[in-house]
């Protein structure tokens, strides 16, 4: 599992997160692609690697798989833990493969199981996570296939309506989605899909769900779950092309959850969130753990007044000893709030914890509102509320409101960040902060300033900059834009 820590929120990104689970997949210890097959060893269905940076052909993997299970192994001897899946593998028999990693296993390429075979991940280490990048995802054509995940057996689903009936018979069950979903022929809904509190773990294994639409007529919280509640975790789904129209005040909706107190890892979302209280592209609340996401779309809370809206999260906070956490997330979103409100490219309001983030969206605020590029109000008032090591670039700007480059309203507890200059039209040094003028720990930069290197309070393990990715603005090594 995947937990980092509840209630403890570290007091620096890189010495915290870096030895837990913060940094990219490392070079494979064992990589399955069309290449030769060497530095591995393969007998009676078990494969090991021999030396560092093993190879096994796809094809023989196939091979294998055509008359009986296969175990592929990684070895902590051989000077690497990791298994890389570049290539698709593809099998209609009824074997099991078996990936067994002493560190992450990184898919990159699809994993079909076109018949009734299994599919076992393993990857025990504390802090290892299954990375699943675009293109890759798993699917299986028989919904009876078994897939295990660290020891634990998950029930494979196919559409939304089965996801919905397995947790309310299981709320805390294990479940995977068997291949992507079109939601269009759900119609639309007036409340949450997933209305039952899950605290299971949901894998979507890379796959998308598309064209969720919901038309909202009452104040309530939406998300496809409803609530995710500790110790659930949601990880690798891709959400893609979701409207979710609101009735304003009171009616709270993230893409993916409405309110989160679990773990979510690995997600995407294309959303439109329109006219809502609090919104958030992945999340309306969020007093959980957030790793490894992004989104893209709009969020845009239309007439509604005091309304909470972000590109990734509407609302961040504090809730007894739980603490909003979100690192290693970005955010292209547009977000447009109104009168009195408050307008993020990452987060609306601010209690919790966020770094090693960036957004580029453009955010616009009304009469009274207080925007930032990054994020509309930080309300940081406690030992553990930090805003740090992220940047933003996206324009900000406030109608008869308060606007600043990163921030609209700052209150503390905010270091390493940085704003672009030339793209927020916010050109003024002191304005990183729409209020007070000239909070420490912002800093403006143009864009040439950006390009030119990864700015200095951002730790490089995390950070990269080339001129073929993210317009040569830094961007997250283990998200590179539009991975998941």
């Amino acid at each position: 599992m995947l937990f980092l820590r509840k209630a403890i929120v570290p007091a620096a990104l890189a010495t915290v997160l870096y030895p837990l689970m913060a940094t990219s997949p490392a070079d494979a210890a064992v990589v399955i692609s069309s290449g030769v097959t060497f530095e591995i060893s393969c007998n009676s269905g078990v494969c090991t690697p021999t030396a560092d940076n093993a190879l096994l052909n796809v094809k023989q993997l196939e091979s294998m798989l055509a008359s009986g299970d296969v175990t592929v192994n990684s070895s902590p001897n051989t000077g690497g833990n990791d298994i890389d899946v570049d290539h698709a593998i593809t099998w209609a028999s009824s074997s099991t493969l078996t990936l067994n990693s002493y560190g992450n296993i990184t898919i990159d390429k699809p994993i079909s199981v076109t018949g009734s075979g299994g599919l076992t991940l393993a990857y025990n280490s504390v802090g290892d996570i299954l990375f699943i990048y675009a293109p890759g995802y798993i699917t299986f054509l028989n919904l009876a296939s078994p897939l295990s995940i660290n020891g634990d057996a998950y029930t494979l689903v196919g559409n939304i309506s089965t996801l919905a009936s397995d947790i309310a018979a299981n709320p805390s069950g294990n479940f995977a989605l068997a291949n992507s979903y079109n939601a269009t022929p759900d119609g639309t809904y007036a409340s949450s899909p997933v209305p039952t509190t899950f605290s299971g773990y949901f894998n979507g294994l890379g796959n998308t769900i598309s064209h969720l639409a919901a038309r909202l007529t009452t104040p309530q919280t939406f998300g496809l779950f409803e609530n995710l509640e500790y110790p659930g975790i949601i990880q690798n789904i891709n959400l893609d092309k979701e409207t979710i129209t609101g009735s304003g005040a009171g009616t709270n909706a993230g893409g993916l959850v409405g309110a989160n107190s679990g773990q979510i890892v690995e997600v995407s979302a294309n959303v439109n969130l329109i006219n809502l209280a609090v919104a958030g592209g992945l999340v309306a609340t969020n007093i959980g753990d957030m790793m490894y996401c992004y989104t893209s779309g709009k969020v845009d809370t239309g007439k509604t007044s005091a309304a909470q809206a972000g590109g990734l999260i509407g609302a961040n906070v504090v809730s007894g000893f739980s603490v909003g956490f979100m690192s290693l997330c970005y955010s292209t979103a547009t977000v447009i709030v109104g009168k009195n409100s408050y307008g993020g490219g990452l987060v609306g309001y601010e209690q919790g914890f966020v770094g090693g983030t960036y957004a580029t969206g453009a955010v616009t605020g009304g009469q009274g509102s207080y925007v930032g590029g990054l994020v509309g109000y930080a309300y940081l008032n406690t030992e553990d509320s930090q805003v740090i090591e992220s940047y933003s670039t996206g324009a900000v700007t406030a109608t008869a409101g308060t606007a600043g480059g990163l921030i609209g309203d700052a209150d503390g507890g905010i270091s390493s960040t940085y704003w672009d200059t030339t793209t927020s039209g916010i050109g003024s040094l002191s304005q990183g902060a729409g209020t007070p003028s000239s909070e420490s720990g912002i800093t403006g930069l143009s864009t040439t300033q950006m390009q030119s290197g990864v700015p200095s309070g951002l730790f490089n393990k995390f950070w990269a900059e080339s001129p073929s990715i993210n317009g040569g603005l830094p961007y997250l090594v283990a998200l590179p834009p539009n991975s998941l």
